[in-house]
């Protein structure tokens, strides 16, 4: 009997035994599939979709491979993150293919089968260690031109390089006038279209229209009230001189001394012949609105 206990009692010991062996490879199995898995391409982006969804972004900053700097913070790269991607990941599907990048591998991201963004896949320190970033897509250039006294900002910081720019409206003035100094600036590389603003050394804040068709913008500067009377008189007394000339009620000679002789307009209007037009006993203005006044330049 003392054999056949001794017997039993040692066959049970061997089971424990194997059975601690056997779990141990188990785990080791399983963690070693964890960690083959977590290593795959599918378990590299189903970590990064963790992280944002976490709000977890500093992993996701490190492997980036983004620069963050005053056109694109942090704050703006999650956003366009956000934005891109959404915030449920619950049904997260991904298609893989080869990019143009010796290696590296370019996932479709889809909530079901709505596609969303794209992400790469690169390489890193070793052959199933992947880098996932986002693709992004810069938002188009724009360009602003504004007067050379202006300090441009875009989304705060103030811009420098401009390129000078001639408006092809004073292409025909002569060397009477000075023609205003205006520079145009490209501001690209934003995930944003960048808020744009302008101030004169005074700091008054300068007027900023948008093309509808083209997105190219152009800064003014209002003029002062004395500017703006000076301005007025000035431009009123020439326009009814003009109507006047043209309507045959003044001669040319009264319209020319207020023009540059070597421009188109006035070698136009020295060839102009008011002949045709109807005899009459007098005229008036009436309804006489100026409006939208603007300074290119300075002065």
């Amino acid at each position: 009997m003392i054999k056949k206990h001794w017997f039993l009692w040692s066959l049970l010991a061997l089971a424990a035994v194997l059975g601690v062996v056997v779990w141990g490879l188990l785990d080791t199995l399983w963690h070693s599939m964890e960690a083959f898995e977590a290593a795959s391409e599918t378990g590299a982006i189903t970590e990064y979709f963790a992280h944002l969804q976490a709000e977890d972004y500093e992993p996701i900053f490190a492997s980036s491979g983004f620069e963050f700097n005053e056109k694109n913070t942090k704050e703006d790269y999650v956003k366009y993150l956000r934005d891109s991607f959404g915030t449920d990941f619950s049904d997260l599907r991904f298609a893989g293919r080869d990019s143009d990048v010796a290696g590296e591998k370019i996932y479709r991201i889809y909530a079901g089968n709505t596609p969303l963004g794209e992400v790469t896949l690169a390489p890193h320190d070793g052959d199933r260690d992947w880098r996932v970033s986002a693709v992004v897509k810069y938002a188009d250039p724009v360009t602003l031109t504004a007067p050379s006294h202006v300090t441009v900002y875009a989304n705060g910081i103030a811009q420098t390089g401009g390129a000078p720019f001639s408006h092809p409206d004073f292409s025909g003035v002569g060397t009477a006038f000075d023609v205003p100094k205006q520079v145009t600036y490209t501001l690209e590389g934003y995930l944003y279209s960048p808020q744009l603003s302008g101030t004169t050394a005074d700091g008054t804040v300068c007027t900023l229209e948008t093309d509808e068709d083209t997105g190219d913008c152009t800064m003014f500067v209002a003029p002062s009230q004395a500017q703006t009377a000076e301005y007025q008189a000035a431009m009123q007394e020439f326009s009814q001189l003009y109507a006047c000339y043209i309507a045959k009620d003044t001669s040319f000679a009264r319209l020319k001394a207020k023009m540059d002789s070597s421009t188109p307009f006035y070698k136009a209007m020295s060839t102009f012949s008011n002949y045709w037009y109807n005899d009459h006993s007098g005229y008036e203005f009436r309804n006489w609105e100026l409006f939208d006044i603007e300074c290119s330049a300075d002065g």
